[in-house]
């Protein structure tokens, strides 16, 4: 929390939301250390305040990334709608 607090204080908020890249780029970061026989386990945490607008992506990303050992945590702020996001669980127990 505490680096989260501070953080704030050193960007800027705004649009447009968009995970895919992220989440690839996280993905080849875990790749390349499985490469080098270094088995971690890793752990992506998505701090957001706005829509999420590459959908699309960021279901393919996640796809992606189900087969490395990663866990990705996204956690909603503000007043933003985050109805969509819903898509992205799997706790009705339908995989994308």
């Amino acid at each position: 929390m505490a680096a989260y607090a501070s953080a704030l204080n050193h960007v800027a908020l705004a649009g447009p939301t968009l995970f895919g890249q992220v989440i690839n780029n996280v993905v080849e970061i875990v790749g390349q250390s499985l490469c080098y026989n270094n088995y971690k386990y890793f752990v992506l945490l998505i701090i957001k305040d706005g829509v999420l607008t590459d959908l699309q992506e960021t279901k393919y990303a996640l796809v992606r990334a189900s087969d490395f050992p990663l866990s990705i945590l996204i956690v909603g702020v503000g007043r933003a709608d985050f109805k969509k996001m819903e898509i992205l669980d799997a706790d009705n127990g339908c995989q994308l």
